[in-house]
């Protein structure tokens, strides 16, 4: 990239370059424009551009102020679909408007990015046709071309009630009702409920999921931000408002449907996520705006989680223009992406004053730590892929499982709040305090294997293999878990992490005292017949669907634990931590030192009284120490 085509900015004013791109009557010729700097408080109207970049190894030559410029194909594309035959047509796009090969520019423009694109007269939503992008194998780029425009015609016609459209899926629909009738939900009968077709469905989908242009993490910043957007796809057009209107309209959305497995219907507004998402996104903005709400950088990182982009920092960077709070730490490209997630992640930590960004991070994906470095280790810079994080430290270019996150309001292991300012010790250790419960014991149900059959015979098992039958006959069952209760009872709240599922929330006594007889006494019914699937299927709790397994600590307390947990670890109550981590010894020495593994159900400590009970730290030898993660 030619750095003489490059004036420098100053960054006091602040400035910008906008692209005025040329016109050209053949479609054919080379794409031609120039650059001017301007301030970005008086530029003159500008759009802007949001595009995939695509396969950076297919590249295009185009002219930028008589110098060759190279840019990615499907840039060049998009320039070339929207290039006017007489008119030329000023447009603020990434790739030309920032000198790319300046990390100090970069750093700066980034932080502009709210700006720019607030200011632009609309954002240009390129949706394609792109080259070489992939797609269903199947089919070829032309074939899903053709989809997508289809499905961009066939969302416009819905929402601007084309009649004929219409007609055709209501008798569709009624059709579909009379052959299926048994398969159709009758309680809401209504005329106009309308039905798609197998092939209206694939080119909705290949409209509104499977452009890339939808995943690429730049582009929800810009399009959340821009006052108008514009979806483009070559010559056809359609505004984002009336998109937004459509799915603001709930009941005449949700009267499409479209039909899915064993002949049944569901409301085809699941196509329609990606968009909710970043419609969330901008109507937050535009309440910003206007003086009221707020987007904190956490949920701005969680809302986009799923997004892409090349490279890990702008998992963080390539967001900030949609956080309205003020973050403590500054764009840098010049630093490796692990030094970036550490200060984000410490930064969070300081800020909400808790670890939730640890013990319920919606990117933790809870790895085994102690597998080999490389696996755990996240792509970037050449010079940085062999450093894997700190286990402590989220992972944002990951899509993790959220385990116990649903419930940051109905757990309390460890005290409410940490240490702040953090405690970041030999450049990458944190020192927090908490108390070890206890260590895991042996696993004897080491994966849970994805039959409904095996899952609800597991509550069953774990009580034969960990406990004593015999303990299900209150006249036998002298014995008492670490609480006072009942071993059964401590072990049925166990399975459900002592909470019903809808609403979820803690169970009360009273639910307990209902509950408990009726568990029992089907337990021991078990015990004199052989148990058929029929009767497991009382035993499927929420729980074992998401994988968890049961099994003791080495001084006998109930544990629901997941994978990547081995015998050996321990858990542990953690200031600030609403739920007990899993934690690794790691290393020798005086100071031992643990590796962040997963979260974990502790029956009886799930509120950090029982932790400061002084009967409890004499019954279970509890004491409170430092506790050192890497």
């Amino acid at each position: 990239m030619p750095d003489s085509m490059y004036d420098v900015l100053d960054s006091s004013v602040p400035q910008i370059r906008l692209f005025t791109l040329l016109p050209a009557s053949d479609p054919e010729a080379p794409i031609q424009g120039h650059l001017h700097t301007v301030s970005l408080h008086s530029a003159p109207a500008y759009e802007g551009l949001s595009y995939a970049w695509g396969n950076a190894a297919i590249q295009k030559d185009i002219a930028v102020n008589g110098h060759s410029l190279t840019v990615t194909a499907n840039l060049e594309l998009a320039l070339r679909g929207l290039r006017s035959s007489t008119d030329a047509r000023v447009i603020w796009v990434d790739n030309i408007c920032i000198n790319q090969a300046s990390t100090a520019e970069r750093n700066h423009q980034v932080t502009l990015m709210r700006t720019i694109y607030s200011k632009c007269t609309q954002d240009l939503l390129w949706i394609g046709p792109l080259d070489n992008c992939p797609g269903p194998k199947n089919k070829t780029q032309s074939e899903r071309d053709i989809e997508v425009w289809e499905g961009m015609k066939l969302l416009s016609n819905m929402v601007q009630r084309d009649q004929q459209t219409l007609q055709t899926m209501q008798a569709r629909y009624q059709e579909k009702r009379s052959n299926w009738g048994s398969y159709i939900d009758h309680r809401d009968d209504a005329p106009e409920r309308a039905l798609l077709s197998y092939k209206e469905q694939d080119n909705l989908y290949a409209f509104l999921k499977q452009p890339v242009v939808w995943h690429r993490l730049w582009v929800m910043q810009e399009i959340s931000i821009a006052p108008k957007v514009l979806l483009v796809f070559g010559p056809h057009t359609l505004e984002w408002d009336v998109v937004s209107n459509f799915l603001g309209d709930e009941p005449y959305a949700d009267a499409f449907h479209g039909t899915f497995g064993h002949g049944t219907l569901q409301s085809i507004t699941r196509y329609f996520d990606l968009v909710q998402t970043i419609d969330h996104q901008r109507r937050v903005m535009k309440d910003i705006a206007k003086g009221e709400g707020e987007s904190t950088l956490i949920d701005v990182l969680a809302r986009f989680r799923h997004t892409d982009s090349s490279d890990p920092r702008d998992k963080i960077y390539g967001l900030l223009g949609l956080v309205s709070e003020k973050v403590g730490f500054n764009v840098d490209y010049s630093k490796p992406y692990q030094q970036v997630y550490m200060e984000v992640t410490e930064w969070l930590i300081n800020n909400s004053g808790n670890l939730d960004i640890i013990c319920q991070s919606p990117w933790q994906s809870f790895h085994d730590p102690s597998a080999d470095a490389n696996e755990s280790s996240l792509p970037g810079p050449a010079d940085t892929k062999s450093d894997p994080l700190p286990s402590w430290v989220a992972n944002f270019m990951q899509d993790g499982e959220v385990k116990l996150f649903a419930q940051r309001n109905i757990y309390n292991a460890g005290r409410p709040s940490c240490e702040v300012p953090c405690r970041i010790i030999s450049s990458s250790t944190l020192q927090t305090k908490g108390t070890i419960l206890g260590h895991i014991g042996p696993i004897k149900q080491a994966k849970i294997r994805n039959t409904y059959l095996e899952r609800d015979a597991l509550p069953y098992k774990w009580f034969k293999s960990y406990l004593d039958e015999r303990w299900l006959d209150a006249s036998e069952s002298p014995h008492a878990y670490v609480t006072g209760e009942s071993v059964v009872t401590a072990y049925w709240r166990t399975l459900v992490m002592d909470t019903e599922s809808f609403p979820k929330r803690r169970l009360t006594p009273e639910m307990v005292d209902e509950e408990d007889k009726y568990v029992r006494d089907r337990y021991l019914e078990l015990l004199h017949k052989p148990p058929t699937r029929n009767e497991y299927g009382f035993y499927a709790v929420e729980s074992l669907y998401q994988k968890w397994i049961f099994c003791l600590t080495d001084n006998n307390l109930y544990t629901m634990i997941t994978p990547p947990t081995r015998e050996g670890d321990v858990v542990a109550c953690v200031d600030g931590a609403k739920v007990p981590l899993v934690l690794r010894p790691v290393g020798s020495g005086s100071q031992i030192q643990y590796q962040l593994v997963s979260v974990a159900y502790v029956h009886g400590f799930m509120d950090m009284e029982a932790i400061e009970s002084n009967e409890m730290r004499e019954k279970l030898g509890l004491k409170e120490q430092d506790i050192f993660l890497v």
